[in-house]
């Protein structure tokens, strides 16, 4: 069975020692966020540089929720011991739903989703701290990183590990991208449109048997 690792201030360090164990017979991470939706829209969402004004806009201006984290080895085996395997979900202590920007359906998604936002700024993670931890651990290089239309979830991370608002342009986003993640950085549902499988991760498993 799959235990899903929960992760919180407290258990911060713990956590990242137990991940290092693994990372040296594990090379790909996927990973994906949680954030308090979007309020700002792009103008044209065919236009690349559009998308990422937009992205940049609501990422800078919002605080994550959490994030989930995969390692698995190249055959799709995940960490494990002799009874379980695991993923890991870090819950951050930054968003304060009363005064933090947010748009109020996504919200209350993720309440219905189990999100407990008190429990979260009582007992979370500070990003910074998260930021700290995971530079310091060596998992981010050399690796391959995996998100499923994961330019939001992109940024949140390169805010994270930089402590500051995203580039301007697209392409010195990219750049900072490459300088943390290095070049391996794949999202695979871009990958799938390219070859004709469509929707969301769930059914494009299915799709691909």
């Amino acid at each position: 069975p799959i235990v899903i690792r929960r992760v919180w201030e407290c258990n911060l360090a713990a956590e990242f020692d137990l991940i290092a164990t693994f990372m040296p017979y594990y090379p790909c991470a996927s990973f994906d966020t949680e954030f308090p939706g979007t309020v700002y829209q792009a103008g044209d969402h065919r236009i690349p540089t559009e998308l990422y004004a937009a992205m940049k806009k609501n990422v800078d201006a919002m605080k994550i929720i959490q994030l989930g984290l995969t390692l698995s080895d190249w055959n799709g085996n995940l960490p494990h011991d002799a009874e379980y395997q695991y993923v890991w979900e870090f819950n951050f202590r930054d968003f304060d739903e009363d005064v933090d920007l947010k748009n109020p359906d996504s919200i209350s998604l993720l309440r219905r989703h189990g999100i407990a936002f008190a429990t979260n700024r009582k007992l979370g993670v500070d990003s910074r701290d998260f930021g700290a931890a995971l530079t310091g651990s060596g998992i981010l290089r050399p690796r391959i990183w995996v998100t499923f239309h994961g330019l939001y979830d992109m940024g949140y991370l390169i805010k994270i590990l930089t402590g500051k608002e995203l580039p301007d342009g697209i392409g010195a986003f990219i750049d900072e991208v490459a300088a943390h993640l290095g070049g391996r950085v794949f999202d695979l549902k871009t990958i799938l449109r390219s070859m004709g499988v469509h929707g969301g991760l769930d059914k494009a498993a299915a799709a691909l048997g």
